[in-house]
């Protein structure tokens, strides 16, 4: 009797059949070299979040980030990853100064929708919004 088990989507195509008689061992050790290589597929941004403070004019956000406190005097600008390629990602950005916070592109969808724009923060401070990539924008999924 042999099990067929496919291989992760983003792997190449692998042989991970299990042969009958096999010691306990060895499909123990097929089946966690199997799980290994599908959790490494994954980006690391799913398995690491950090907190980055933004103190500049312009700020590019990055895969580990998960929170962004802009602490900047004048208006900040970020560049947000392309969200085709991080579908489903959350990002929580607070503003602690009375300016306004804008994506370097019009691929902000706001929170009553609508078309995309640039606005994310008005100019008040303790300001905060969790945008989300939907695949193509990110939404503004919750706000003050």
């Amino acid at each position: 009797m042999s099990i067929q088990l496919g291989p992760p989507p983003t792997l190449s195509p692998c042989d991970y059949k299990l042969q009958a008689g096999m010691k306990l061992t060895e499909i123990w050790t097929k089946w966690f070299n199997v799980l290994f290589q599908y959790l490494s597929s994954f980006p690391v941004s799913s398995l690491v979040n950090t907190i980055s403070p933004v103190t500049a004019s312009t700020y590019s956000v990055n895969t580990t980030d998960a929170t962004i406190v802009v602490n900047h005097a004048g208006i900040s600008t970020l560049t947000f990853p392309l969200a085709s390629v991080y579908m489903g990602r959350s990002i929580l950005i607070k503003t602690v100064t009375a300016n306004t916070v804008v994506s370097a592109t019009a691929n902000i969808i706001p929170l009553i929708g609508g078309s995309a724009s640039t606005a994310i923060l008005a100019g008040t401070a303790g300001k905060w919004a969790i945008v989300q990539s939907d695949g193509t924008s990110w939404q503004i999924m919750a706000s003050n």
